[in-house]
């Protein structure tokens, strides 16, 4: 009994040994590629310490500036502005009421697209226009940038309108007033640099 017991235990005790031996081995792999990795990033990082005394780099803290808005305002030299003729045409046509099919002239004209492909430029062409300067009794320019701040437009609408609105600083009271000033008349009403189209829309609906 002994004799075939032997054996059996000692090929138990082999292949308990390869086993052993495998996830030994395995392991030993494993912590050698992680600490290879780890070494890779140490490099890397005294490469990068290294450049910044090297060039004198400098840490900061927040995001990045981003340049201000430039400010637009309805003067322009239409003497240097060439191409624009026929876009300039269409939209007095539009505002004069004097469209091709003969319908009423819209109350909102809207000039979208990317920036810097000229609708400030087109809008100020039209603004200056002999024709429009003559229809309209007054004309009011407004930048209206980013944040929209509709207490901030409607007070630069009055002062284009009565010359002053320092009175004033509740947007209510602000509304009354430009609702006074240009009832029964005929104005345009230009609001440029706009970044929030349903804020807009909103505004101009009071």
């Amino acid at each position: 009994m002994k004799v075939n017991e032997h054996p059996r235990k000692t090929i138990k005790k082999v292949r308990s040994f390869m086993i052993f031996s495998c996830f030994c081995f395995r392991e030993v792999g494993l912590r050698f590629h992680v600490a290879r990795k780890i070494q890779t990033l140490n490099d890397r990082i005294d490469g990068i310490v290294r450049e910044k005394n090297t060039f004198d780099f400098k840490l900061s803290e927040g995001g990045p500036n981003l340049p201000e808005r430039k400010i637009t305002a309805s003067v322009i030299d239409a003497t240097e502005i060439k191409g624009r003729e026929k876009d300039r045409g269409t939209i007095v046509k539009m505002l004069l009421g004097e469209s091709s099919d003969q319908e009423p002239a819209p109350r909102t004209i809207s000039l979208v697209g990317m920036g810097g492909i000229g609708k400030t430029t087109l809008a100020q062409l039209v603004y200056n226009d002999h024709e429009v300067e003559t229809y309209f009794g007054k004309r009011i320019w407004v930048c209206v940038s980013d944040p929209f701040d509709e207490t901030r437009i409607a007070k630069a609408i009055l002062e284009a309108l009565v010359g002053s609105a320092q009175d004033l600083n509740e947007l209510q009271a602000l509304l009354e007033r430009i609702q006074e000033s240009i009832r029964g008349k005929r104005f345009l009403l230009v609001l440029d640099d706009v970044w929030n189209e349903d804020s807009t829309k909103t505004a101009l609906s009071r």
